[in-house]
């Protein structure tokens, strides 16, 4: 994605230099993006919400930028990535198949 189209997405700014547990994680997700009660805790349900939308009070397109990874144990690295994976790829299958591109982006630093 060029530069020019990522300035004007919202960034979501989310410090884990804290966060110790998967569950953590996602609760520190929903919480940002505004998801309702229930809205549930696996990289599916997330999908639904991120990609085909009408849960979230956040809606795309935004940009999720996580800082202070590298303080975070290995575990739970390992999750940020493949949620990050994940997403990108329901996103190409989602414009592949409905032509419709969702922009939800992750951007992982240490």
């Amino acid at each position: 994605m060029g530069e020019s189209k990522r300035a004007r997405m919202r960034v979501i700014e989310l410090d884990a230099a804290n966060w110790r547990t998967v569950i953590g994680y996602y609760n520190a997700l929903k919480d940002v993006l505004g998801s309702p009660e229930g809205h549930g805790s696996s990289i599916n349900a997330f999908v639904d919400s991120m990609l085909y939308g009408g849960m979230n009070q956040i809606e795309p397109p935004y940009l999720i930028r996580l800082t202070g990874t590298s303080k975070c144990p290995p575990k739970l690295r390992e999750e940020f990535d493949i949620l990050a994976d994940v997403i990108r790829e329901a996103r190409e299958w989602k414009k592949l198949h409905y032509g419709v591109d969702t922009e939800v982006v992750f951007e992982i630093t240490p």
